[in-house]
């Protein structure tokens, strides 16, 4: 039986929308931000989903990214060094992704772990990207 992957983007959500975050970017979005969303803002996704039975309970191990996107202003506009702020707002995921207990009822969250991470900057745009991968495994037993 798979993870309803609807209720753990809401978790992974739950998680994400909090004042230590939110007070940083202009919006929090499952896989994209709508067309005109000002910077900076966060978007996550479910990359892989391996689901497994172990005779006593499903598990699934999830990997989920999480993007942040920033330019040379901050959430209020003011002129900030982009990849400076990128690195603040990263900072600020960490704080409440990293080692998380996430609410997916009713399954029990096993284990989240930052894995790689990187910093991209895209030319055309003038975006500073970083991403953010996490290792999620959830359970519920049979």
């Amino acid at each position: 039986m798979a993870l309803d992957i609807n209720t753990f983007n809401t978790g992974i959500y739950t998680k994400l929308n909090v004042a230590a975050i939110t007070n940083l970017v202009t919006g929090i979005y499952h896989k994209k931000a709508p067309q005109g969303t000002a910077y900076p803002y966060v978007c996550y996704w479910i990359v892989t989903d391996i689901s497994a039975d172990t005779f006593k309970d499903w598990r699934d191990e999830l990997l989920v990214q999480i993007d942040i996107f920033c330019q040379d202003k901050n959430k209020a506009g003011t002129p900030v060094s982009g990849s400076q702020h990128v690195g603040v707002i990263a900072q600020a995921v960490a704080g409440e992704m990293d080692e998380a207990i996430l609410t997916v009822t009713p399954y029990t969250n096993v284990f989240c772990q930052r894995g790689m991470t990187r910093l991209l900057y895209e030319d055309d745009n003038d975006v500073w990207h970083k991403v953010m991968e996490y290792r999620v495994i959830m359970d519920k037993a049979k």
